[in-house]
């Protein structure tokens, strides 16, 4: 069965791309703040985290544990917002008390995902804090 990444699997469009993927039988491992209900596999963000090689960690670590070294991925989606805790247009009367910068994390975050996607998962945690400043 092919897999597929979906950053973001929670959020308006992201949950609608899981479910889409999951009818046309695709093994879906989503990355969001919270459980998705649809993915078949969550790699959770971590709310708490200062900066994005904090985050880069917590979401690489997690994909080399359930990516495999024989587990190739079809695709890495980012249906990423940035707004942790629901959307603007989020209508239900919460609040959003807080705002991820992800828009700079999401590249970092993805060529460390590309080496998941390749196949090598060993390389993943290495390169997770990887430098560039964005912290």
């Amino acid at each position: 069965m092919p897999s597929v990444l979906v950053y973001g699997c929670n959020g308006a469009l992201g949950s609608v791309i899981v479910d889409q993927l999951k009818n046309k039988n695709y093994h879906v491992i989503g990355i969001d703040f919270a459980e998705s209900k649809i993915a078949d596999v969550t790699i959770l963000g971590d709310m708490k985290a200062e900066t994005l090689s904090q985050q880069a960690e917590t979401i690489l670590s997690q994909a080399a544990k359930i990516i495999k070294d024989d587990q190739k991925l079809e695709a890495v989606i980012s249906a990423a917002g940035g707004w942790a805790g629901g959307w603007a247009g989020a209508r239900e009367g919460r609040q959003v008390t807080r705002r991820q910068p992800r828009g700079a994390a999401l590249p970092a975050i993805a060529a460390g995902l590309k080496q998941c996607a390749l196949g090598r998962t060993s390389q993943v945690g290495a390169r997770a804090g990887g430098g560039g400043g964005a912290d």
